[in-house]
């Protein structure tokens, strides 16, 4: 009796031994199991994301070779014409004899070189290799500097960061364009009647750039809805330009309360 008791034992022992081993083995081959699907889709996100960045990156580059062929048609082509038609006022206007018609082509010459000026202006502006070459904060102060003469609004900058920080190239025209495009925006939405741009660099390993204006405001939420649209105040570039940089692009806005843009880029 005492045999068949231990052999039942053993075998209630041996059992219990094989269901833990086989429970045991259920959840590591389902650890293993969900390990290996956390990591399939971690490879897939990034994937994903890598093809998005390059995405993004190819259609901005694109957009920049753009930029330079328009730069380049303004430079090269319409301002010569116009310089050649200013020319041949001038020499008009030495030949008539009548004072009026004289005086009326010499105003016509003084507003054909605004305008020559005002095209040789934009062509550097869209050029990224000019803005690489004198540098983020001058080519913002430049654009301001024509901002003002086209618009109504009071612009100021605040530089704080030292003359020393070094911006890669890719860096300085992606900041460049968003400072483009974020004042775009203002003169375009705002109803602004002051801006204030600020150049810092807090930390080593940090710069920022900021614009801040006392304009209507608007939703940002409902303006991020809208950007990928055409009723978009042109938020997408900005985010896609941020996105390329490693940036982090904060947006505060409210109806009446101005409008706050943020980018802060981490220094190498």
């Amino acid at each position: 009796m005492s045999n068949a008791n231990s052999e039942i034992q053993f075998v209630i022992f041996l059992g219990g031994v094989l269901g833990l081993a086989f429970v045991t083995f259920l959840f590591y081959i389902t650890y293993k199991y969900t390990k290996r699907q956390q990591q399939f889709q971690k490879e897939i996100a990034d994937m994903r994301l890598g093809l998005e960045q390059r995405i993004n990156e190819a259609q901005l580059e694109m957009q920049e070779e753009t930029l330079s062929q328009i730069a380049d048609k303004l430079h090269d082509e319409i301002k010569n014409s116009l310089n050649a038609c200013k020319l041949m006022l001038v020499t008009l206007a030495r030949q008539t004899k009548e004072d009026y018609t004289k005086e009326t082509l010499n105003e016509i010459v003084v507003e054909m070189g605004k305008v020559i000026n005002e095209i040789r202006f934009t062509s550097h502006s869209l050029k990224s290799d000019r803005v690489v070459n004198i540098g983020l904060a001058e080519a913002i102060q430049f654009e301001t500097y024509l901002l003002k003469k086209s618009s109504n609004i009071e612009i100021s900058i605040e530089k704080e960061t030292s003359d020393n920080v070094l911006l890669e190239e890719k860096h300085t025209v992606y900041l460049f364009r968003m400072f483009q495009e974020i004042m775009g925006n203002v003169i375009a939405h705002s109803r602004a009647s002051r801006v204030l741009i600020k150049l810092l660099t807090p930390s080593e390993n940090k710069f920022v750039m900021s614009v801040v204006d006392n304009g209507v405001g608007f939703n940002v939420k409902e303006a991020r809805k809208k950007s990928s649209g055409s009723d978009g105040i042109g938020l997408t570039g900005l985010y896609k330009r941020a996105f390329q940089i490693n940036a982090d692009l904060d947006i505060q806005s409210g109806i009446g309360l101005g409008t706050t843009v943020k980018i802060e880029l981490p220094l190498s």
